[in-house]
């Protein structure tokens, strides 16, 4: 027997989701056009029935990555029409978008797809946005987490629910929904939506996860392979949740009075706690201060929950110019301090007040990796320097998995004076993949780092300017070019210092 309308799990998943929403919240649904968003945004508008509306807002975002794509807003447009709900629309440039920021396709859609939902519930005073991310994909994302590696956390997959901005919560109803069922739901009401010819594409590494690899481990291992991975994943996610909660309690127990815009623990409450506890106690800490999070590993949150442990004085550098220092009885979390010129105890590891360190490029070509150069850089955080042949193939490694930590110069192209400094704000650069010069202030606030990051930003320079904004932006005029024969492989490396 089918089932009735009222009892398909689809349906059921946005019934419960509108459920656990405050009363008339508004909600924006992301809908592709694919078969999963239009499924959900069916369901919830059943569910909301004659006043849908009033609640409900479809966004679209053309990430201009097919030719196609004007079509996909296209059918978007007339769906919404249909069902007489508001309908905002974007179109964004993805491809260079990804090329000016150094980022992989799937990274920079998935980043400007976020930012898109985001401004579209500012602007619709939303206090929700709707995926239709389901079970499959949970499952998918796990299996990439656990070969790219992960902790606990990302082993647990997407969260059903989580912040996406400031008063702006992300929702997935149809995380607990399987992919056939989502598509008996499509059908059992009539829906058409539009196919992406690109998901057939196993060079993308969802496709290839989705096409290639669990239907092998299907095949091979487990038939319910996909069942025991989302068993596993929410495990973890219990596990991960529980700590987090022990963090938080840690965290209450240990704050201390401290300086504005830092946060300051007792050391010797940390100490007596589990290092994982630690870490995510600290991790809440960063959470508190606005500190992207991005970057931020397991493997630096390790480092600076073993700092209880550590005789002081002792810092770890953290991503985004932040620091974790232990002082007497007392870690504190704050942005990296410039040191005052009359506190030589303080003083920066590079010589000169104005942090600026000459280097010899011309007497270091060499074509050996263990030539490394390594440059301590006052937020504990070092640079590694390595003058080598070109490798094509390691060059096409690197973009194939963009690190923004770590650039490929063309050495040919370095003028006199090479050093490494702190960049001005004021000064100008041609950023890599950019139409035209920027100052590195617009530079960085177009790229949307932090405000509280943007001070004290390094970068590799020489007569003619500006490098490589380390961590950021490779200047377009050293780029790697099919003439370059030699290159300067640089590195931005965490490190423990004291």
């Amino acid at each position: 027997m089918s089932q009735q309308p009222s009892q398909h799990p689809v349906a059921q998943a946005a019934n419960d989701a509108l459920a656990a929403l405050p009363g008339g919240a508004g909600l924006v649904v992301g809908v592709s056009g694919g078969l999963d968003s239009v499924a959900l945004l069916q369901a919830l508008h059943e569910a909301l029935g004659p006043g849908a509306g009033a609640r409900l807002t479809v966004a679209h975002l053309d990430h201009t990555l097919r030719a196609d794509s004007p079509a996909d807003a296209a059918f978007v447009a007339g769906l919404a029409d249909r069902m007489h709900l508001p309908f905002l629309t974007e179109r964004l440039d993805v491809p260079d978008w990804a090329r000016r920021h150094g980022l992989g396709l799937e990274e920079a859609a998935r980043d400007l797809r976020y930012d898109f939902f985001l401004r579209c519930a500012r602007e619709t005073r939303a206090a929700f946005v709707a995926l239709a991310h389901h079970a499959d994909d949970n499952v998918e994302t796990v299996l990439y987490r656990i070969v790219r590696g992960t902790a606990l956390r990302g082993l647990g997959g997407m969260p059903a629910a989580r912040p996406l901005g400031e008063g702006v919560t992300l929702i997935r109803p149809l995380l607990a929904c399987r992919r056939e069922q989502i598509e008996h739901f499509a059908r059992s009401r009539g829906l058409a939506w539009r196919t992406d010819s690109t998901n057939a594409d196993t060079r993308l590494a969802r496709n290839y996860i989705r096409h290639t690899l669990l239907p092998a481990l299907r095949d091979r291992l487990n038939g319910r392979a996909d069942e025991a991975i989302a068993r596993l994943a929410a495990a973890a996610a219990a596990a991960a949740d529980l700590l987090a909660r022990q963090g938080l309690a840690l965290l209450e127990e240990a704050l201390r009075p401290g300086d504005a815009g830092a946060l300051s623990l007792s050391a010797s409450v940390l100490a007596e706690a589990d290092p994982l506890i630690v870490a995510e106690a600290l991790r809440e800490a960063l959470t508190r201060l606005d500190a992207g999070l991005k970057h931020v590993s397991a493997d630096h949150l390790r480092a600076a929950a073993a700092l209880p442990h550590s005789p002081p004085p002792a810092t770890v550098g953290l991503p985004g110019n932040l620091e974790v220092r232990r002082r007497g009885d007392l870690l504190i979390l704050s942005p990296v301090r410039s040191p005052a010129p009359d506190s030589p105890a303080d003083r920066s590891p590079i010589p000169g007040d104005s942090f600026e360190n000459p280097l010899d490029w011309s007497l270091q070509r060499s074509s050996s990796p263990s030539d490394t150069t390594e440059i301590p850089l006052p937020d504990g955080s070092s640079l590694h320097l390595s003058p080598l042949p070109f490798d094509r193939v390691a060059f096409e490694r690197h973009l194939a998995s963009p690190d923004v930590n770590m650039e490929f110069l063309d050495a040919d192209r370095l003028a006199s004076g090479f050093c490494l400094r702190l960049a001005r704000p004021e000064e100008t650069f041609i950023p890599l993949g950019a139409p035209g010069r920027q100052s590195v202030a617009a530079f960085l606030a177009n790229a949307k780092v932090p405000r509280r990051a943007r001070a004290g930003v390094f970068c590799l320079a020489d007569a003619e300017g500006i490098v490589w904004l380390i961590g950021h932006r490779l200047a377009d005029r050293v780029k790697v070019s099919p003439a370059t024969a030699h290159v300067l492989l640089a590195r931005h490396v965490a490190w423990i210092g004291a």
